[in-house]
């Protein structure tokens, strides 16, 4: 009997209590903070019961915690972003392409059909809104070790992992760990643009990281201009070139075998070379970061003389002949000139054998013949005569067959004739002397008669003969 009473009184206190907690307002949420990325979309979910004397009317979502509680899908700033699922129990909220304004607490409205049974779900969701960022020095040493690290300001809702990128490009997963991108040792070609994202949200990565790679002198070479084959007199060029970053501070030049340096800055140059000049020659290009020596450069001189300075001694000797011609050509021109100087001719002059006259030659018969010079004549005037042609006129009585004794004096009428005067002309050229006589001595060669005709002096009267 006291058994049957205990448990009916248990079974009236089970339904007094489901009575009253069906009586009591309940929201739950399924977080109360989420992080979303710039960009992105979040979704907000509740949960909710109500006095079960009250009607459901409908769910909604607001940001503010105090009234009026304005509904969030009625906001103009976020007309389009916005989309709501609910029923009597359950209300989802998914915000789309977030922005840094969406920051904010979230919470569910819940409204039945008595105006004194609504409700608002405290504390509600609390929105973050972040980026990615790529978190690692700027400047990295060849042979280093270093890890960028792809932070945001809280932990996006939903991640699994990260994926990065070098220059737009992802990378190899076994460079990764996670939000991690170890690089080690760091190569030169480790230079660019790195940034990670969410995966899953790959439309939406980190700002980029420039990455600069620094490094001392490598490939540090000497090039010589014109040659490293040189005669002595010539000048002669060392170029240094070298890679480095940042670039090279300094250039310092050597010569093998020499303690000190012998030059400073990219080029060296060597003027008037000797053989001495010759050798070896390096370069040491340095940063704050190292230093590297070039590879020697061999310079031979030999004792040629500079194909410049060949032609430059040519040219003066030819300039010193030329100019002493000129001077002799000068000194003869005027010395022709001066009063009372005689031009002597010699001429060829061809004519009618002595044998010829003999076997009945008349006499005083006329012998034309061509004079050429052979020498150049002037007038008193300074003026050169051209070729002379002159008729001769034999002036000696006929010899007899028995006569023996020496040469005969011949004497001959010469009348000079410019080729430059008009043919038939009897007007001679200005300034051309008168007739001319003068002795002709024959030789044995009977059929060329050899004469020296003296040109009379520039005192002697135009026309006047000369005394033989």
């Amino acid at each position: 009997m006291k058994m049957e009473m205990m448990l009916s009184l248990l079974a009236v206190l089970t339904l007094l209590t489901q009575g009253v907690e069906a009586s009591k307002w309940n929201v739950n949420y399924s977080a109360t903070h989420t992080c979303g990325l710039i960009g992105s979309t979040v979704n907000m979910t509740c949960s909710y019961t109500y006095p079960s004397e009250s009607t459901f009317n409908k769910t909604f979502w607001t940001t503010a915690a105090t009234k009026p509680h304005p509904n969030l899908s009625e906001e103009p700033r976020y007309q389009g972003r916005v989309q709501v699922d609910c029923n009597s129990h359950r209300c989802m909220l998914s915000l789309s392409n977030l922005t840094k304004g969406d920051a904010a607490g979230y919470h569910c409205r819940i409204i039945t059909n008595d105006a004194a049974q609504r409700w608002l779900g405290i504390p509600g969701v609390q929105l973050s809104v972040t980026d990615l960022q790529v978190d690692g020095p700027e400047r990295l040493k060849v042979g280093g070790s270093v890890n960028l690290t792809c932070k945001s300001s809280c932990s996006v809702t939903g991640q699994s992992s990260y994926i990065w990128m070098k220059d737009g490009r992802p990378l190899e997963k076994e460079h990764s760990n996670n939000n991690q991108l170890q690089l080690h040792p760091v190569h030169l070609e480790d230079k660019g643009s790195y940034s990670c994202a969410v995966r899953g949200h790959d439309d939406l990565p980190a700002q980029p990281l420039r990455i600069t790679v620094i490094y001392p002198p490598k490939n540090t070479a000497v090039s010589v201009d014109p040659s490293n084959m040189l005669p002595m007199g010539s000048t002669v060029t060392l170029i240094c070139s070298s890679d480095a970053n940042p670039p090279v501070e300094s250039y310092t030049w050597f010569k093998v075998n020499e303690s000190t340096a012998v030059g400073l800055g990219q080029q060296y140059s060597i003027t008037n070379i000797r053989p001495e000049d010759g050798g070896q020659y390096y370069c040491e290009a340095s940063n704050k970061y190292g230093a590297e020596n070039s590879t020697a450069m061999s310079i031979t001189v030999t004792r040629e003389q500079s194909p410049l300075v060949t032609v430059v001694v040519v040219v003066s000797v030819c300039a010193v002949v030329g100019l002493l011609s000129v001077l002799v050509c000068l000194r003869q021109i005027k010395k022709r000139q001066e009063p009372g100087g005689q031009d002597q001719h010699y001429f060829s002059v061809s004519g009618q054998s002595r044998d010829a006259e003999a076997a009945g030659g008349a006499e005083d018969d006329g012998h034309y013949s061509t004079i050429q010079p052979h020498g150049t004549g002037q007038t008193a005037r300074g003026q050169e005569n051209d070729i002379l042609y002159a008729s001769v006129q034999p002036k000696r009585s006929r010899q007899t067959a028995g006569d023996q004794g020496g040469d005969d004096v011949q004497y001959a009428s010469v009348q000079f004739k410019k080729a430059g005067a008009a043919k038939g002309s009897s007007v001679q050229p200005d300034g051309e002397p008168s007739p001319i006589y003068s002795s002709v001595q024959p030789r044995v060669d009977t059929s060329v008669v050899y004469t020296v005709v003296f040109s009379p002096e520039a005192s002697s009267s135009e026309g006047a003969p000369l005394p033989l």
